[in-house]
């Protein structure tokens, strides 16, 4: 799931210093996406745009960041960086269904 982290990555690269301060404060809120906890302030508070994907894939997982990172972007009107995003990890998930369908046909 490297891909997932750098497609964060870039994203986050994208946002300004005000955005990403924006980005952040919504990670430290409950339930931004449905069943997810808050990352804890102190663990953002020095947090740059590579320890941010790091602490959210820790407390979430890469498809659950994934989705998080959408939806913040959304939330702090950087529609396109949320379309382009959502835009990479549908390459990614035909990318593994591809591996799956590969693998799966040299086991037969």
């Amino acid at each position: 799931m490297t891909k997932i982290k750098e497609d964060l990555w870039n994203t986050l690269e994208d946002l300004t210093h005000e955005q990403l301060k924006q980005f952040q404060w919504f990670l430290k809120q409950e339930n931004i996406l449905e069943g997810f906890s808050a990352i804890p302030e102190a663990r953002l508070e020095r947090a740059d745009r590579q320890d941010t994907v790091d602490r959210m894939v820790e407390k979430y997982g890469c498809t659950a960041a994934l989705q998080m990172s959408i939806r913040i972007l959304e939330k702090i009107s950087r529609n396109d960086l949320a379309e382009r995003l959502s835009s990479n990890s549908l390459q990614v998930k035909g990318m593994l269904k591809e591996s799956k369908n590969t693998n799966l046909k040299n086991i037969k």
